[in-house]
């Protein structure tokens, strides 16, 4: 139920937040604005400004409806609804704050007090999100599929896959009374190849070219799967790999995701705090020059991120780049919003002995043959959205329950 302020709300009203909005501030301007649309309040979503990467992936990836407004038009409103924002910091010029009549937000760092005619609701959860979601929860409102997976989606990226120190019960009930009410298929996982052009490659620690094109490309051609690469951009020649083949992989549908420029310790070592770690300019390099790399030689931006050493470091940096981040530890992604593509990417540990390995030990089969990979995908089934084949889907139960503690993580 809405409170007595709420029902007083009369005219038109802009729900919005500061320009160039982050998946938070897009899900919740949309979100909230459906739902006093719902409870017959002239309602209307004000994303200002560019669009961060990350919910602009979503929206276009999973076609949600969504408009933006433009500075004129701002001061043809008569009321304003800030949400996850709560300082005039930034706001646009044409928001009389006097005229703010509500504001929703998460963070302790405010400056609520300026907004003398707002109703104020400021509590302390890992994404404002949750807040929103716990509206609709109350007053027993169902939501559009859109607004389902833009709330999910930032509930699920805020809190960092609900391991970030400001995850709260509350965001994992909200999380999870939306995720009944998602249609996402569960049990689903993406093969990513890591260490392509990776130094390492060269001591023989992994044999990532020839193993690839022996073992692991002729079963992902049998089966018609499609893996991601993550590439070291700097070191592609390394092992005999070339950015014709790297390319051609691409051409054929295989994501190519970045792995760093470099691969250097020093962004392991910037992570654990230690001597000779990575500055924060450093990181913002790997991110930007290997992402130009891949654009300048096989014609399409990369979208994923996967973390040397799981180093996970300046993660915002990364998310203005990078819409899916994805680490390497059983823990399962870094960013949620890859659930959101119905395919969890779970990433087998690729630095074990021979890179064919792996696949087949992350499925339990252990073996380093392709038959015994051939055994392990055999197993499983395609799913393909808008006729691109994003990976590999467990239908038999029996199969899952035996790797029911391995993708416990990725199953949610």
């Amino acid at each position: 139920m809405l409170d007595s302020k709420s029902e007083s709300l009369k005219g038109k009203i802009l729900v919005t937040a500061q320009p160039n909005p982050d998946i938070d501030r897009v899900a919740c301007i949309i979100g909230y604005s459906e739902l006093l649309q719902k409870q017959g309040i002239d309602a209307h979503p004000g994303i200002v400004g560019n669009i961060h990467r990350e919910a602009l992936f979503i929206l276009e990836n999973f076609n949600v409806n969504y408009s933006k407004v433009s500075e004129k038009s701002i001061s043809g409103f008569d009321e304003f609804i800030l949400v996850d924002s709560s300082s005039r910091t930034g706001l646009s010029e044409n928001i009389d704050i006097n005229k703010v009549v509500e504001i929703i937000d998460h963070r302790k760092s405010n400056e609520a007090h300026v907004f003398k005619n707002a109703k104020i609701q400021i509590e302390f959860v890992g994404a404002a999100a949750t807040l929103i979601v716990e509206k609709f929860m109350e007053s027993g409102t169902e939501l559009s599929e859109g607004s389902r997976i833009l709330l999910y989606g930032a509930i699920v990226s805020n809190t960092l896959n609900f391991k970030s120190n400001t995850t709260t019960g509350r965001d994992k009930k909200a999380a999870e009374w939306l995720k009944k009410r998602l249609n996402l298929p569960y049990g689903r996982v993406v093969l990513t190849f890591d260490d392509i052009g990776n130094q390492l490659a060269k001591s023989g620690l992994q044999k990532t070219h020839d193993d690839f094109w022996e073992n692991i490309y002729p079963v992902l051609n049998k089966y018609g799967f499609k893996g991601v690469l993550g590439v070291v951009t700097g070191g592609i020649s390394n092992e005999g790999w070339t950015w014709d083949e790297i390319r051609r992989l691409a051409d054929e549908g295989h994501e190519i995701a970045s792995h760093s420029a470099t691969h250097n310790l020093g962004m392991n070592q910037a992570y654990l705090n230690r001597p000779g770690g990575f500055s924060r300019e450093q990181f913002i390099d790997e991110f930007r020059r290997s992402r130009y790399d891949i654009q300048n030689n096989t014609g399409r931006a990369p979208i994923t991120y996967i973390w040397p050493f799981g180093a996970v470091k300046y993660g915002s940096d990364a998310a203005e780049i990078y819409p899916v981040r994805v680490t390497v530890w059983e823990t399962g992604p870094v960013s949620g919003l890859s659930q959101l593509g119905s395919v969890p990417r779970y990433h087998p540990d690729g630095h074990v002995n021979d890179f064919g390995i792996t696949i087949a030990r992350a499925l339990g089969f252990g073996g380093p043959t392709a038959t015994q990979l051939e055994k392990a995908t055999g197993d499983t089934d395609t799913y393909t959205e808008k006729n691109r084949n994003y990976g590999v889907g467990f239908n038999s139960e029996a199969l899952r329950a035996r790797h029911a503690e391995k993708f416990r993580d990725v199953e949610t």
